[in-house]
């Protein structure tokens, strides 16, 4: 450290005497002498430089000494330290597993201690060992060892679900050669199941076979067997055998009852053929017989039957003939709706229980069975059977709620007389027939408004059916545009007597896409001033006629178009 003062050069001796018996404090520029100045004397500065001469520590204090070049110095003590030199430190207690330990610091100057906790140490387990496996039912246990104390710790393994004590099984199923058996084994802890398959068995059960191949008189044949289990099957060789096969033979020959017969017969084995003879026949050939006498109601009848080879005569008594009338005839439906088409409901004839047969004991014919009435199956005897019946059953007219209705348009002008549009009546897949089979009639059908067109069915049909149409006004004309004033037309239209206003509808666009209407309400104004036009623009304009009837608005067709650029 340096401190500058300006001395006189001839008042540093006193300085340096002041400065080791009074020290710092004798050089303070009130204490020392100045020098008055001048050319005789040389001012001199002291600077101070400050060394430690003695370091300060905890026990004693420092000095730190001060010298200026010129010889002169002083002294400053140096407060003692409040730290302390201690060294590393002395381990009383050894830390351990849940034990703290202790060391101690002394300071190496003033002998002062202190001391610190050192913290406990925390177990160092090993990886654990299993002491007990868990089960199905019961938790495990783990046990780990601290390798620092030795110390044990056991902590709990879950219950695992899979770890089964089976027993030794019991077959619930034995397998077979066709099926796969199963093994049943149930946990001794918790009673759970588990099944496993048994591989089929080649044990066959087989059956007492069956000759698939005839073994014959130069050829083995082939005995099959079948498992009566999996339906496997094995084959064994069957001896030839010295007899032939010959089959059913072939006739060559018919036998009657006048000639014997012959027949031809072919070993299938080893080809060998025979002639055999069949005996006569017992058997005549009667042709299709004779009636000697017909039958009747009353009395029996005769056939005769003449063999066509030996001639012999057989005479056979015909049964009385039953009359037709007294059978029981039902028919399966009694009942149909008109469809144009003939109706032939399935006829049962029965004698007593027995159920007759058509064609053999009867005929069946229909009458008047196509249009709506009533209608006849006519039953007549055949064979064993005379006579005829008739049973009726009813055809009912079809209901013209199922009809359509066409050839009426929407709409109709007025006209001031009634209109009476002509109707297409369809059903049935054709078109049916004007007062034949259905009537027309109109209501409402002169004035504008709603028209009814009521078609009634008749002869073959029943019931009615409606058809609506409307009747518009008779519809005007514009008689002309013109623009006189800038942005407007004045539009000037034929009075309409059939209508009670008119719609005016204008457009830049003629087709209308984009449009405003202007609405007239009574018929004696024929005229409408269309403003806010652009000027330069052409508008397009038509009109219509307008009744309101009942709530609803009728409308006639639109006018002609007609264009004006407006002013």
């Amino acid at each position: 450290m340096k401190l500058k003062r300006k001395i006189p050069a001839l008042a540093c001796a006193l300085a340096l005497a002041l400065t080791q018996v009074m020290g710092a404090a004798a050089l303070d520029d009130d204490s020392l002498p100045v020098g008055e100045g001048g050319d005789s004397e040389q001012e001199h500065y002291h600077s101070f430089i400050g060394v430690v001469t003695k370091e300060a520590n905890c026990s004693e204090t420092g000095v730190r000494t001060y010298t200026c070049e010129c010889g002169v110095s002083y002294t400053e003590t140096i407060p003692m330290t409040t730290s302390h030199k201690y060294g590393v430190g002395e381990v009383v207690t050894q830390a351990a597993c849940g034990v703290e330990g202790k060391v101690v610091y002394t300071c190496k100057i003033c002998g002062r201690s202190y001391s610190e906790t050192i913290p406990a140490l925390s177990h160092q387990l090993d990886e654990g060992v299993v002491t007990l496996e868990p089960t199905c039912m019961s938790k495990g246990i783990t046990t780990y060892t601290c390798t620092l104390c030795g110390s044990t710790f056991d902590v709990e393994k879950a219950i695992d679900p899979d770890a089964h004590e089976w027993g030794e099984g019991v077959v619930t199923k034995a397998p077979d050669c066709k099926d796969k058996g199963i093994t049943t084994y149930t946990c001794t802890l918790c009673g759970t199941t588990k099944e496993e398959e048994i591989d089929r068995t080649n044990d066959h059960v087989w059956d007492e076979g069956r000759i698939t191949t005839q073994p014959t008189c130069g050829k083995v044949g082939v005995k099959t067997y079948t498992c009566e289990v999996c339906s496997g099957t094995r084959t064994e060789e069957v001896p030839a055998t010295d007899n032939h096969y010959f089959g059913r033979g072939e006739v060559i020959k018919e036998a009657d009852c006048t000639h014997a017969g012959l027949k031809h017969y072919t070993c299938s084995g080893c080809g060998l053929e025979v002639d055999t003879v069949v005996p006569k026949s017992a058997v005549h050939k009667f042709g299709s017989g004779k009636v000697i006498k017909a039958a009747t109601l009353e009395e029996k009848g005769r056939m005769s039957y003449t063999c066509t080879l030996c001639g012999r005569v057989l005479i056979q008594e015909i049964p009385k003939l039953k009359d037709a009338t007294k059978l029981r005839i039902t028919l399966g439906t009694k009942s149909f709706v008109y469809d144009g088409k003939g109706k032939t409901p399935t006829v049962t004839v029965k004698d007593g229980t027995k159920v007759l047969t058509k064609g053999t004991d009867y005929t069946v014919t229909y009458t008047g069975n196509v249009n709506a009435g009533t209608a006849y199956a006519v039953v007549r005897g055949k064979g064993a059977y005379t006579g005829g019946v008739k049973v009726a059953f009813t055809i009912t007219p079809a209901d013209l709620s199922g009809a359509t209705l066409s050839g009426v348009k929407g709409s109709y002008e007025y006209t001031g007389k009634g209109i009476t549009p002509a109707v297409k009546v369809t059903m049935l897949s054709r078109t049916l027939g004007l007062g034949s089979e259905y009537t027309v009639s109109f209501s409402s059908n002169k004035a504008v408004g709603k028209a009814t067109v009521t078609v009634k069915g008749t002869g073959n049909f029943k019931g009615s059916k409606k058809i609506t149409f409307g009747i518009v006004p008779k519809k005007t004309k514009i008689s002309s545009l013109t623009s006189t004033k800038a942005k407007v037309i004045n539009v000037k239209w034929g009075k309409s007597a059939s209508a009670e206003g008119y719609q005016l509808v204008y457009s830049t666009d003629k087709t209308f896409a984009t449009k405003k209407s202007a609405t007239v309400t009574g018929t004696a104004t024929v005229s409408k001033k269309l403003s806010k036009l652009t000027s330069g623009k052409t508008y397009y304009v038509k009109i219509r006629c307008y009744k309101v009837v009942g709530g609803t608005k009728y409308y006639s067709s639109y006018s002609a178009v007609k264009s004006l650029k407006a002013k």
